[in-house]
């Protein structure tokens, strides 16, 4: 008898580890995300290559996630301090890097680059600025509240100084607004 326990314990054992392994299978569409998960997808949407556009350009005709109303809404505005509008920008990026996850996110060129990127031209159609805001001049250039277009200086693809001429809308002058300290020229 004494013999037999250990062997009856170990069947078992082993019964008990087979059953819960089994039913560990996860269901993705009931799956809940933590918060160590990555909520967001690690390749662009089904539909933003389609038929007749190039690899990695986005098809026109394709659907964007519009997020623009959820950014600028404070921006420009008198009773705000100014350097609040840099840092909604600041913002604006921040969340640009967390819900476009690509090797490179942000081009690293100018304003424009930078701005259209923010519009939806991203392989995520991922709008974070309208088109159509009043923030961005007839060169598609996202301005201040003064009409000067912004400096990005970009350091790396998730690092980005930002830079408003100020009320004397020169750039490089005492009365700057800057965010970030890859804003500043380079040597």
């Amino acid at each position: 008898m004494k013999k037999i326990g250990p062997i009856i314990l170990a069947l078992l054992a082993a019964a008990l580890f087979w059953f819960f392994t089994q039913n560990q299978s996860i269901d993705p569409s009931t799956r809940t995300i933590g918060k160590n998960d990555l909520p967001l997808p690690i390749s662009p949407p089904a539909d933003v290559e389609q038929a007749g556009s190039k690899k990695g350009q986005p098809n026109s005709e394709a659907k964007y996630d519009d997020l623009s109303a959820q950014f600028m809404i404070d921006y420009g505005k008198e009773e705000s301090p100014p350097l609040d509008d840099i840092r909604q920008v600041a913002q604006m990026l921040e969340s640009y890097f967390l819900l476009v996850k690509t090797v490179a996110p942000l081009p690293l060129g100018e304003n424009r680059e930078t701005t259209a990127a923010l519009t939806g031209q991203n392989p995520y159609r991922t709008r974070l600025l309208s088109p159509d805001s009043p923030w961005l001049n007839e060169n598609q250039e996202f301005i201040d509240r003064w009409g000067t277009p912004l400096y990005f200086h970009a350091i790396g693809s998730k690092q980005v100084g930002i830079r408003s001429a100020g009320p004397d809308q020169k750039m490089w002058t005492s009365d700057d607004l800057i965010d970030g300290p890859n804003a500043e020229p380079e040597k």
